[in-house]
């Protein structure tokens, strides 16, 4: 199986990305998410084509492994690495959840599971996986510390929401620290259903 093939684990499926197939989708995710945010849009990216476009432009020059989740059969949100340093040993990851699905079945937390024993599975030279997450998104930050990652710093001012500059926090999981979410893969699949909250 190549870097960045299918990874499964109960109804959860992350398969490769595939930009004729899955631009649609992701377009209209986006605007979704978009929407909460106006101040935030590039509104050349409004349209279909200039999405397409734009986005591309994006992931060509930061882009390492993207991924399509899917659930029960259906598409559910998108997970890519980027900025990858392979010579200093670390990598960025984000994932995107469509905002019906977010926050409920567990789905996304099996998926960035999967992802990053995925990432320490296939680069032996990967030290550390990072993840920047916006200082107004408490609930977010939660799950990162709740699943071993360690906060290592905060970027004052870096985002601009709801009219105000908030915080960055990024937070890092290292190889040494990636032994838990293994673990929460092997229950996964062992049989146990996803928690329906």
């Amino acid at each position: 199986m190549g870097d960045d093939g299918i990874l499964m684990s109960r109804k959860v499926l992350l398969r490769p990305f595939e930009p004729a197939d899955d631009i649609r989708q992701l377009h209209e995710w986006y605007g979704q998410f978009f929407a909460f945010m106006p101040w935030c849009i590039d509104r050349s990216w409004l349209n279909e084509d200039d999405f397409q476009d734009g986005f591309q432009a994006a992931e060509g020059s930061r882009r390492h492994i993207r991924m399509m989740i899917e659930y029960d059969g259906y598409g559910v949100g998108t997970i890519c690495s980027y900025d990858y340093n392979p010579s200093d040993g670390w990598v960025y990851v984000s994932i995107f959840m469509d905002p019906k699905v977010q926050g409920r079945l567990g789905i996304g937390q099996l998926s960035f599971a999967l992802f990053v024993n995925r990432l320490f599975g296939n680069y032996s030279s990967l030290r550390r996986i990072y993840c920047a997450v916006p200082g107004y998104d408490l609930e977010y930050a939660g799950a990162f510390q709740r699943n071993n990652f360690d906060p290592v710093a905060v970027i004052p001012d870096h985002t601009l929401w709801d009219g105000c500059y908030c915080d960055q926090l990024l937070f890092m999981i290292g190889r040494e620290r990636y032994k838990h979410i293994r673990a929460y893969i092997h229950v996964r699949r062992q049989g146990l259903e996803l928690a329906t909250a």
